[in-house]
């Protein structure tokens, strides 16, 4: 992962062996107990932890194909690598996947990769603090509609884990980026680019 006006880094990438492979952009929903849906056409739908369902909507998904099927591993906090069933089957076994659920069939997906601290700077009284992020590897989904649902649906969770920020991975796309600020979702002001090597056999 690099960040798009990295040159240096970018160049460096590829000096190694790294070839382009994807680009996602962040957006924060803030934490609020409360959150739902607006008005704006979500009726219908609904956010369940279900990590078929979620898996299933993932593979036929837009974003699963502009990701290269990647979302944010578990383990190393700044790469991604490739979604398994599997992947959303663990998340889900501490509710941390989501699938966005209608009469027509499943329209969103989302799961929870990682939370952490960090250091927020010196506050009022001049002291170090922290704050708590909670991190989900992707968001997915099929119109405004869904993605307000799965939003409301991450907002809440990250307000029931103590979230002071969250981020959700998403597609650099015009119809994801715009869909996420139409539902009024804070999104970051550049994309970070994706590169990628075949470390097979390699030590």
């Amino acid at each position: 992962m690099v960040f798009s006006w990295n040159a240096a880094g970018l160049g460096a990438a590829r000096g190694v062996g790294y070839d382009p492979a994807t680009e996602f952009r962040w957006a924060h929903p803030d934490p609020d107990v409360d959150a739902r849906a607006d008005a704006n056409g979500a009726g219908g739908l609904d956010a369940t932890a279900d990590p078929d369902a979620a898996w299933s909507y993932w593979q036929r998904s837009d974003a699963a194909r502009e990701l290269a099927g990647l979302t944010l591993d578990p383990d190393e906090s700044w790469a991604l690598s490739e979604a398994t069933r599997e992947r959303f089957r663990a998340a889900a076994d501490d509710r941390r996947a989501f699938a966005v659920q209608g009469p027509d069939g499943t329209r969103g997906a989302a799961l929870r990769t990682r939370e952490y601290e960090r250091e927020r700077g010196d506050d009022e009284d001049g002291e170090d603090s922290t704050e708590r992020w909670v991190e989900y590897g992707v968001g997915a989904w099929d119109g405004v509609p869904a993605a307000q649902t799965l939003f409301a649906a991450i907002a809440r969770d990250a307000a029931d884990l103590g979230a002071d920020r969250t981020r959700v991975l998403v597609p650099e796309t015009p119809r994801h980026v715009s869909d996420a600020a139409y539902a009024g979702i804070a999104v970051s002001e550049n994309p970070d680019f994706v590169m990628a090597a075949d470390l097979t056999g390699r030590r």
